[in-house]
């Protein structure tokens, strides 16, 4: 029984921390976009916006 709630206190404490990862992002590049950055607060494009990690979401 303990182990189950270890277990399930785990979940959702990475459940917690997953969620404030996603909901803290200031910029989103979709796939849809072709390397767009959008503001994820307006859903504007930004202009001027340099893309770090330009092989994430590029599908070959």
């Amino acid at each position: 029984m303990f182990a189950l709630a270890s277990r399930m206190m785990a979940m959702l404490v990475a459940g917690v921390c997953l969620t404030a990862c996603v909901t803290q992002r200031e910029h989103v590049i979709a796939p849809e976009t072709q390397g767009i950055v959008i503001d994820a607060s307006s859903g504007k494009p930004v202009s001027g916006a340099q893309v770090r990690y330009e092989g994430v979401g590029v599908q070959k």
